[in-house]
């Protein structure tokens, strides 16, 4: 489980340095279904350990619906903190502007 994480981190990493967009699309959704699936998987498999025979349909679909609502809840981290770096990067490009130096 740790590798998985470890190599959804890199994919989305590598992700973000890509600039064809297919290459983008593909390392950026392995990376996603990695990361979802790594993370949901120690719910669920603790609850078909523990839970009560009738209920453990309910709690490992509850479970999956986790899963497939990850890649929307990690989008909107991931866009958030590229919003936040592209500000960053607007802002060093606009300091550094010529129209900005105090000439003497």
């Amino acid at each position: 489980m740790i590798l998985g994480l470890a190599l959804a981190c890199v994919l989305i990493v590598i992700s973000s340095f890509v600039e064809i967009p297919y290459l983008f699309i593909i390392f950026f959704g392995l990376g996603l279904g990695i990361l979802g699936s790594n993370l949901i998987f120690p719910s669920v498999w603790i609850c078909q350990r523990k839970v009560q025979e009738k209920n453990k349909s309910f709690v490992t679909g509850f479970g999956l619906a986790g899963f497939a609502l990850s890649p929307y809840i990690f989008s909107l981290i991931f866009a958030v903190i590229v919003k936040m770096i592209s500000q960053m990067q607007r802002l060093k490009i606009m300091a550094s502007s010529s129209r900005f130096t105090v000439k003497a």
